[in-house]
């Protein structure tokens, strides 16, 4: 989407910058408001600061126009005569307005704030130069003070860069007060100051957006955390809320923690509703989202229309997708716009002809949308207003008489008509009648016939009802009917037990639990489809409280099989201990949950929202077995997400009650795809697109066959995402014809060819590490590629650093340094272990086999003097010492004045400069970490043996560089590093 807008936008301006000079000022000036107008659209729709940037570049031009050819010159070589600069169309008053508008939202991005700040630096000091008069005059003398008032803020706002605000500081009042110099640099120490310790927590924040991959749970969990600082800064979560956004605009759970977070700590009307519209725009098919819209916007003073007009919007986009659930949540929340009216005035009768017609409005969308289904939760809703809050039996009869027209084979239907007849009729023979009327229709598999009887069972039993004759009579001719049915389903499902293999144990059939029940307690749901439920729990519960626990289906079922010979036995049933885990051949399967006897018909995408997970899931799909039974499989992104929903043990999909099972791969040994060989089953699928999820990959290219495992792999190589994929198939023959695939592109993707082969390790080249190229680790986020470039250019003639970002452009503390010859890049692994932005980087060659470089299991950076170095930062800067390198406790160097400079201290605990190596020591030394806490004189460090046993002790050792020496004696880290290199 960024791409898009600037994309757009530079079309625009140089559009703009075509007619500018030929067009009137007028005219030119309508032109250029029209792109400021669509810069704040792009704003708006997301916290990009590249557009950001664009934006106040754009501003900047139009207040100071470039001077055409400027840099040309007659052919004598003669300057050009002087010109006065172009004047701009925007006014100085109305771009200073416009930037600091932009200011208060990306003023509390850590990272990147300096980016559009610097731009504003800029304008505000081209002011000061261009505009506002001679220097000493009164208007120079505000625009100097304006600048410093800028700097004095800055300093105060956390972020990542504000090392280099400081010493840009210093040399503005270098220029205009040197007199009041040292005074004023030691004030904006002083304020640099108080902002670091505030620097370093968000910076540990950034650290773990980073380790956990900025994933939305992660962005959640660090909003979480900075809610609930007593002094926290809303701007700062707010932020935090729209670079979250950002990344996962398809996340409803993020943007409804964004709406609870704004209206419980900001309230603001333009910013709730500007976010509220983004959320329903991206995210249209959550009823929730629609809801908080609705609901804030009544808050917020919306007119009647403009509500019927959302809800219409929403009835539209959610009825496409084809979401009941959705559309359920969502007149939930409409009707109780109307009901909230109602109960203020309950004497008014519009009010209550308002929220039936919200009722009846919205039944009618769900209708036209979804069909006569056997859906009836926004009838019952109605029905429930009618007894409950108007007290009108007649019209919720109504209701239901109008739904028996409709839906006249609806077994639960009746059954819910009949039940409404017994808590709020008086005519118990219209409760009867309707039950009976359900008997004979078609469509009943075995559930639902239990389930009927079992109501007219409790008909007669709570009742008392005869039905024209004797009342013990007719209960016990309606109990031995019910019995009969319960026993034909037993009978069934102990058939299909047997044929499947499975063997009794002990007699279920026993007076105290219903043989279906008993059945549906004890074998798995492949065969009955119900709800799994522990033995004991089942043995525990009342017949009647279980049988309402079922959901029916609408099976074909023949009405003549409910007559049973005597001849049948009794069979025995036997109890199985539930499976826990279900075996399936894909390594990923630890993070894999099984809905077990899914509808076939069930659209897999649901799968998606179902267990309402902080990180949507990678994968979701249904597999059809050879028995004819099918069922549902969700891959989340993490084991922990799959635990916590097999813990449930059962859910409900599409008015379908499934049992959840964990799975485990069939292997046992957790294997990778690269590092098994090349087999003719599985594919290599190459130049994806880094959106491309697994849903896409196995909707291409489960056509040509069953697919055992996809994984996905994304990658960051120069700044650039890459994805590919290996495919597994149940059959070298599936895989071949896969290929057909090859130069093709995916759904979606249409300006995009892939590439589709065998996969086959061997064709795999392993890389050749470059010997002029070394690995540098463990810097802050503050530190630039030209911090490293002064650092590493003394030591040889640099060719490129590189410095790796995470997808959100946050650095990562890695990067690479390629020097021009080997001999530069040995001389520079003298390096390792300089502190710099205090703390102390790591050097060594990079091995491009290694994932994560050499350094990657190095857990700990050790300083010159090889103790502990804790990870702070250095306080450059006027009147500020550096924490970095301290040898004795309590002496420690200082920064010059003004300077700004990074300083360390050596063992003695003197001062030495950024730019020199860490001198080697004669021995290894370690301190332990507490050793010099609390003390007053020098650490004493202990010299460690060599690691040789004492037999060896006498035996001579020959140094790196050829000397002899005695074997007790100690390698300095110089004799290591030759190792190293002759290594």
């Amino acid at each position: 989407m960024q791409d898009l807008w600037l994309e757009w936008l530079e079309s625009e301006i140089a559009t703009f910058h075509e007619l500018r000079t030929v067009a009137e000022l007028e005219d030119v000036q309508t032109l250029g408001r029209s792109i400021l107008d669509l810069f704040h659209l792009a704003v708006q729709d997301y916290l990009s600061i590249p557009i950001y940037k664009r934006y106040f570049e754009f501003i900047l031009e139009s207040v100071f126009p470039s001077a055409p050819d400027e840099e040309e010159s007659d052919n004598e070589g003669t300057a050009p005569a002087k010109s006065p600069p172009p004047q701009g169309w925007l006014a100085v008053t109305d771009a200073r307005e416009l930037f600091l508008a932009a200011l208060q939202t990306t003023g509390a991005h850590f990272t990147h704030s300096h980016v559009p700040w610097n731009l504003y630096r800029d304008f505000e000091m081209a002011v000061l130069e261009r505009v506002v008069g001679p220097s000493g005059s009164p208007a120079w003398m505000e625009g100097v003070e304006r600048v410093r008032e800028m700097y004095r803020e800055r300093l105060t706002v956390p972020h990542a860069d504000i090392a280099q605000t400081l010493n840009d500081y210093s040399p503005f009042e270098t220029r205009y007060n040197n007199e009041k110099y040292v005074a004023r640099l030691e004030y904006a120490s002083h304020l640099r100051g108080k902002t670091e310790k505030e620097c370093a927590k968000r910076e540990a924040t950034e650290r773990k957006l980073q380790a956990a991959g900025s994933t939305a749970h992660a962005f959640l969990e660090q909003i979480e955390f900075w809610s609930k600082q007593q002094k926290g800064d809303p701007f700062y979560v707010r932020v935090m809320f729209e670079r979250a956004v950002t990344l996962h605009c398809l996340d409803v759970s993020v943007w409804e923690a964004y709406i609870v977070f704004l209206m419980s700590k900001m309230k603001v009307e333009n910013v709730v509703m500007l976010v509220l519209n983004r959320a329903v725009r991206n995210c249209n098919w959550s009823g929730e989202l629609w809801g908080h819209r609705l609901r804030i916007g009544e808050l917020f003073g919306e007119s009647e229309d403009d509500l019927n007009e959302t809800f219409d919007r929403a009835c539209t986009y959610i009825s496409h997708l084809k979401s009941a659930d959705q559309f359920v949540i969502l007149m939930r929340n409409w009707t109780g716009l109307a009901r909230r009216k109602y109960l203020e005035s309950p004497s008014t009768p519009a009010h209550a002809e308002t929220l039936r017609a919200a009722h009846n409005h919205g039944i009618a969308h769900f209708r036209a949308a979804f069909g006569a289904n056997s859906d009836f939760r926004l009838e019952e809703a109605l029905v429930a207003e009618e007894v409950h809050l108007f007290h009108s039996i007649p019209r919720a009869r109504a209701v239901y008489d109008a739904l028996l027209l409709s839906h006249a084979n609806s077994v639960p239907l009746h059954i819910a008509v009949s039940a409404f007849e017994r808590r709020h009729g008086r005519d118990l023979a219209r409760a009867h009648w309707i039950l009976r009327q359900a008997v004979g229709k078609p469509g009943m598999d075995d559930e639902t016939r239990c389930l009927l009887w079992g109501a007219i069972v409790d008909l007669e039993r709570d009742c008392g009802y005869g039905g024209g004759g004797e009342v013990g009579a007719s209960f016990y001719e309606v109990f031995a009917k019910a019995k009969n049915v319960e026993w034909i389903a037993f009978v069934k499902r102990i058939k299909k037990a047997e044929k499947l293999g499975w063997s009794a144990q002990a007699d279920a059939y026993s007076a105290s639990l219903p043989p279906a029940e008993v059945v549906a307690a004890e074998y798995p749901v492949e065969s009955s489809k119900r709800q799994w439920e522990a033995a004991g729990e089942a043995e525990a519960e009342a017949p009647q409280a279980k049988k309402a626990r079922h959901t029916p289906s609408e099976n074909a079922f023949d009405d003549d099989a409910m007559d049973v010979e005597e001849k049948h036995e009794r069979p025995k049933a036997k109890r199985l201990e539930r499976k826990e885990f279900f075996v399936i051949e894909d390594s990923n399967a630890g993070s894999i949950v099984r809905l077990v006897g899914i509808k076939p018909e069930t659209d897999p995408t649901f799968f998606k929202t179902l267990f309402g997970t902080k990180i949507p899931p990678v994968d979701y799909y249904i597999k059809p077995h050879e028995d004819g039974s099918t069922d549902g499989f969700i891959e989340f992104a993490k084991a922990e997400d799959a635990i916590q929903a097999a813990l449930k043990n059962t859910i409900k999909v599409y008015n379908q009650v499934v049992e959840i099972q964990r799975c485990i791969p069939a292997k046992k040994q957790w294997t990778d795809f690269d590092q098994l060989a090349a087999e003719k089953t599985k594919i290599y699928v190459s130049n994806l697109d880094s959106a491309v999820d697994k849903p896409l990959l196995r909707k291409a290219f489960g056509k040509y066959g069953k697919i055992k495992e996809i994984r996905l792999v994304l990658r960051q190589h120069a700044g650039q995402s890459i994805a590919f994929s290996y495919i597994e198939f149940e059959t070298a023959r599936s895989a071949e014809k896969s290929l057909e695939m090859n130069d093709r592109s995916l759904e979606g993707f249409h300006g995009r060819k892939i590439s589709v082969a065998i996969s086959d390790k061997s064709k795999t080249k392993k890389r050749v590490a470059d010997a002029k190229e070394l690995i540098i680790s463990n810097f802050t986020l503050a530190t630039t590629r030209e911090d490293l470039m002064r650092l590493f250019e003394q030591h040889g003639t640099v060719r490129d650093i590189r410095i790796l970002k995470d997808q959100t452009g946050v650095p990562r503390g890695v990067g690479f340094v390629e020097y021009e010859d080997e001999e530069s890049a040995k001389k520079a692994l003298a390096v390792n272990g300089t502190e710099i932005d205090g703390k102390f980087i790591a050097v060594a060659p990079s091995d491009p086999n290694v994932r994560g470089g050499v350094h990657a299991k190095k857990k700990e950076v050790k300083g010159p003097s090889d103790q502990s170095v804790a990870h702070t930062r250095s306080r450059p800067g006027l009147g500020h010492a550096s924490r970095g390198g301290r040898g004795e406790r309590g002496k420690e160097s200082t920064g010059g004045s003004g300077s700004g400079s990074h300083r360390e201290a050596d063992g003695d605990g003197n001062a030495s400069t950024l730019s020199s190596a860490p001198k080697p020591v004669a021995t290894t030394a370690f301190v332990p970490r507490n050793a010099g806490r609390g003390a007053k004189g020098p650490v004493q460090r202990l010299a460690v043996p060599s690691s040789k046993s004492t037999a060896n002790e006498k035996a001579s050792s020959t140094t790196s560089d050829g000397s002899s020496s005695a074997s007790g004696a100690q390698k300095s880290q110089d004799d290591f590093r030759k190792m190293l290199l002759k290594k």
